[in-house]
């Protein structure tokens, strides 16, 4: 075999991935449906190659095609699904593979093209798992460099779809090495490096690699090894450190001070596993029968047997603390704040968040209804507060019910949200099926 036919049949054995569907990828969106239509229109025009019903065994003939057919023949063939032929047949037309199996029980199109290709092993397509083709294209200039979005460690709305050049040279270096699908994603650079795209080794544009589908596009890049630390911590920006955080949980009951015994049994575990940051959940001091409960333990701000433990834990164990929530004396009505208080790793306050979104609901077609604000008062202003994990944006609960809160937060520089949270599972089943029986 002359070397330019040797070249030639590895370069079509990339091309061909090893599916066995008459299609490339799942089924498409509603929003290409037309384009679809479209090429199906075009492809009833002539006929289109059929496939066995099942190729990986198939020993019947070969499916009538009116594409151009070529037979692979004598190779050792390695199948996706398990089974090795050798000596094998791989039947090929426009792209896709018809039939494979061993020699001699494999039917081949009499007008098919026979090329020998014994003594040579034939493998299914390789799969990139981790890919930068076409996003840190060939050569390496600064003008082909499109992996990082360096503005900030967390861009999870780049999208490395936006970014592919299906013209750079390593995509037909990999294809010719066996690759023929890959995720391509963004760098290392950033924790949250942004949005993948999974794609075969095909065509010309962005959306002619993508593998459709209606529902994913791709993954998410995320980096938490040395590479946002270096990236970051050497501008002296968050984050610095590959800080462990822990988020621990905790059933806790109307007894403050059994609460606080098992609250300090978890920080002590944290601090151990080495841990630099543990939050609490929400009422992990008090977890009253009713919302007025906490009327009776409310605290002072400043002072208190929570906020004293809340502060000595900190101290002690060398630990940040957000507390999940204390009651907090408020205003004149009685009613008392929800309050997230902060402590750094030397025992002081360095925040309070008070919930600013109250569970107040009316279940519909049902006497039903909770009124959190009966006995919390709202909080009125969003809190960042700078920690060795980066720029924390505090919320409670209810407050992820309303995203207009955290787009505040990102636009203020946001790179964490602690939301702590605790409710009655049953109660929130009971009130989702009465919303979802109602719409």
């Amino acid at each position: 075999m002359s070397r330019r036919l040797l070249m030639s049949l590895l370069a079509l054995l990339a091309a061909t991935t090893f599916t066995f569907a008459a299609d490339d990828g799942p089924p498409s969106s509603s929003k290409s449906a037309g384009k679809k239509a479209r090429k199906k229109a075009d492809r009833s025009k002539q006929a289109a190659p059929a496939t066995p019903a099942s190729p990986m065994t198939s020993t019947g003939s070969a499916a009538e095609v009116t594409a151009p057919v070529f037979a692979l023949k004598g190779a050792r063939i390695l199948t996706a699904a398990g089974p090795i032929y050798d000596p094998g047949v791989l039947v090929v037309s426009d792209g896709k593979i018809l039939d494979v199996g061993p020699v001699g029980k494999t039917t081949v199109p009499t007008h098919a093209q026979i090329i020998d290709v014994a003594g040579k092993v034939i493998i299914p397509g390789l799969v990139d798992t981790h890919s930068h083709l076409g996003v840190y294209s060939r050569p390496a200039v600064e003008a082909n460099s499109d992996g990082n979005e360096m503005t900030g460690p967390v861009q999870g709305i780049v999208r490395a779809l936006d970014a592919v050049n299906p013209y750079d040279p390593g995509i037909r270096m990999a294809n010719a090495g066996g690759v023929t699908a890959a995720n391509i994603m963004p760098g290392s650079g950033n924790v949250i490096g942004g949005q993948t795209i999974y794609v075969k080794l095909r065509g010309y544009t962005p959306e002619q690699m993508w593998i459709e589908s209606p529902d994913v596009l791709g993954g998410l890049k995320m980096a938490n090894g040395e590479n946002p630390k270096r990236a970051y911590g050497g501008k002296a920006k968050a984050p610095g450190t590959r800080m462990k955080v822990a988020a621990l949980q905790m059933t806790s009951g109307p007894d403050v001070a059994a609460n606080l015994a098992q609250a300090a049994a978890l920080l002590e575990e944290a601090a151990r596993r080495g841990a630099q940051l543990a939050a609490l959940p929400e009422n992990f001091s008090f977890m009253g029968l009713k919302d007025a409960d906490k009327r009776a333990v409310a605290e002072p701000d400043g002072r208190g047997p929570v906020q004293d433990f809340l502060a000595a834990s900190a101290r002690r164990l060398k630990l940040w603390i957000v507390g999940g929530t204390t009651p907090l004396k408020g205003g004149a009505d009685g009613r008392v704040a929800a309050a997230s208080l902060v402590y750094d790793a030397d025992g002081a306050r360095v925040a309070r968040y008070d919930k600013i979104h109250l569970f107040d609901v009316d279940l519909p077609g049902r006497a039903e209804s909770y009124r959190e604000s009966a006995d919390i008062a709202p909080g009125a202003r969003r809190v960042l507060v700078p920690t060795p994990a980066g720029l924390l944006g505090l919320s409670i609960c209810y407050d992820m019910r309303f995203p207009e809160l955290y787009r505040q937060l990102s636009a203020a520089g946001l790179l964490v949200t602690a939301g702590s949270s605790s409710d009655d599972p049953e109660r929130v089943a009971r009130i989702w099926v009465h919303h979802a029986a109602a719409a």
